[in-house]
């Protein structure tokens, strides 16, 4: 209950989070890869699904956002991070944080 109790906060503050203009804009993007999610930043998020060498079709979702929205995200799934990396396990939790965002159309 913890985490998804900081999943819907998570969303809430998504969802009102502004876009910025920046010089290059950087992404915030879930790339799905068997039963892991990797929650990372690109300013090319299809270039970095290819140079794990996935496909388009990996990639989940895509929003705005920078490092300090990656650590957030990474903060708030810490519980089912896979090691200390950007990996995390597809849980039913982490695949409803980000259907909730697709569905509020927030990319």
């Amino acid at each position: 209950a913890i985490l998804r109790d900081g999943c819907v906060d998570l969303a809430n503050r998504l969802r009102a989070k502004p876009a910025t203009k920046a010089a290059k804009a950087s992404w915030v993007y879930f790339i799905r890869w068997g039963d892991r999610i990797k929650i990372g930043t690109s300013v090319d998020p299809k270039a970095r699904a290819r140079s794990l060498s996935l496909t388009d079709q990996a990639i989940l979702l895509v929003i705005p956002g920078d490092r300090t929205t990656e650590r957030e995200l990474h903060a708030t799934f810490q519980p089912i991070r896979i090691d200390a990396t950007e990996w995390f396990h597809a849980t039913q939790d982490l695949l409803l944080f980000i259907e909730d965002l697709r569905s509020a159309n927030v990319a």
